[in-house]
């Protein structure tokens, strides 16, 4: 699920334009009530804040916890790297060399231009649980390239544990996933079933197919434009 770079980038200036020019507000709603979203997740001894922005996290969280902050649009200079969640860059650099706990990436997935790319980033780079605020069910507009749902989600996150699942604000969820240790032996059997969902799955949308296909000639031949062969109902 991606967006060309064109599309991204124009999303991204009218982004930029309606935060430059709105009017700074002290008032705190549901849906930027940010340190009441901290509290309610584990949150490990290192974090990585994705679209970091102006680091607002940074100033929520524990000075004993390391905070490293990455965006392709930063407010201020306290970041690590000005490149996006869905560069390979990123994780080359906080895999190999800075160990990350936790994940935060709150109101920016739905403006991404490469979705699948920038949770699986995320679940490389986090060791133990990503945090996540978003828009569900949106249309898109001017500032968002993605109309995500809770399935886009949760898909993607099939083999990580959905530990938080809240409605914080209407069509804005707080989710929190936490990785899975596995053995060897685990990882083994949950590739096995992965797999052969994959697989189920597929026979499912042939057989769907051929039944629609079935249909279509049958009603076909009740309305006289179809000449072949005569179809057998299942």
């Amino acid at each position: 699920m991606n967006v060309p770079p064109e599309v991204w980038r124009e999303k991204m200036n009218n982004l930029m334009h309606r935060r430059a020019n709105a009017p700074y507000s002290f008032k705190v709603t549901p849906a930027s009530d940010y340190k009441s979203h901290l509290s309610k997740v584990f949150i490990g001894e290192s974090v990585l804040d994705v679209g970091c922005g102006d680091c607002k996290i940074k100033e929520l969280i524990p000075d004993t916890i390391d905070y490293f902050g990455i965006d392709p649009h930063p407010i201020n200079d306290y970041i690590y790297s000005e490149f996006g969640i869905e560069d390979d860059e990123a994780v080359r650099y906080f895999k190999k060399t800075i160990p990350v706990d936790t994940v935060i990436a709150f109101a920016v997935l739905d403006g991404c231009q490469d979705f699948d790319k920038a949770i699986e980033n995320m679940k490389l780079i986090a060791r133990k649980n990503i945090v996540i605020l978003t828009g569900l069910d949106i249309p898109i507009n001017q500032y968002h390239t993605f109309e995500l749902h809770m399935e886009d989600f949760d898909s993607r996150f099939a083999d990580w544990d959905k530990r938080l699942c809240e409605e914080v604000e209407k069509k804005v969820w707080l989710i929190e996933y936490r990785k899975i240790i596995m053995t060897e032996e685990e990882q083994k059997e949950f590739d096995k079933l992965k797999k052969e969902k994959e697989e189920l799955e597929l026979k499912l949308k042939q057989v769907q197919k051929e039944r629609d296909d079935i249909a279509w000639l049958q009603s076909e031949q009740l309305r006289g434009n179809y000449k072949g062969r005569k179809i057998d109902s299942f």
